[in-house]
């Protein structure tokens, strides 16, 4: 029997991502983090997807700091 992988809540999420909860909804809202919802219509994550947002996330923070450092001293 193929067990299928546990799924977080929004606020498991967003400790994961080190973001609040109302970012996570808004990440679903816009497509970047896939949402399942259970019988009372709670946001639930596979815990995979919001490894990967979060290594996305990372990336484009390490990105945007190396752009700050990089960047020639004002005169």
């Amino acid at each position: 029997m193929v067990q299928s992988p546990a799924l977080i809540g929004v606020t498991a999420a967003a400790q994961l991502l080190g973001v609040s909860a109302g970012t996570v909804r808004n990440l679903e809202a816009r497509g970047q983090l896939r949402a399942f919802r259970d019988s009372a219509s709670r946001r639930l994550f596979l815990p995979l997807d919001v490894a990967q947002l979060k290594a996305e996330l990372d990336a484009e923070r390490e990105a945007q700091a190396r752009k700050r450092t990089d960047a020639p001293a004002p005169l």
